[in-house]
């Protein structure tokens, strides 16, 4: 899926939008950020490296079992989360365009 040139418009909103619906649906938590690679790392306990702009956010149990429902996964979804066997690949993930977390907050600042 890519974003139209009218969706990029409204990135931050989409973004937003989406993700405090996922939060109402306790799909993820309310820990979640979006931005360049410094303040990603910033967002995260273990100060991961992140190559890229991109999105994090908070695991629930719904969400873990959601997410590996939608890859196949039925039987003990938690235990095939935190496996180094399970292998869960993105192929085919849209590029996201950089959006600065004063921006997700206030539409147009830079």
């Amino acid at each position: 899926m890519e974003f139209s040139s009218a969706e990029l418009t409204d990135y931050a909103g989409i973004v937003a939008d989406t993700l405090m619906t996922l939060e109402s649906h306790d799909l993820c938590g309310p820990g979640w950020g979006t931005g360049e690679p410094h303040f990603l790392r910033a967002q995260t306990k273990t100060r991961a490296q992140f190559p890229e702009h991109g999105i994090v956010y908070e695991l629930t149990q719904q969400g873990i079992a959601l997410f590996c429902a939608a890859h196949g996964v039925r039987s003990d979804p938690f235990l095939a989360f935190v496996s180094k066997e399970s292998h869960f690949t993105f192929a085919g993930a849209p590029a996201l365009p950089t959006v600065t977390p004063l921006a997700m907050l206030f539409p147009g600042a830079k």
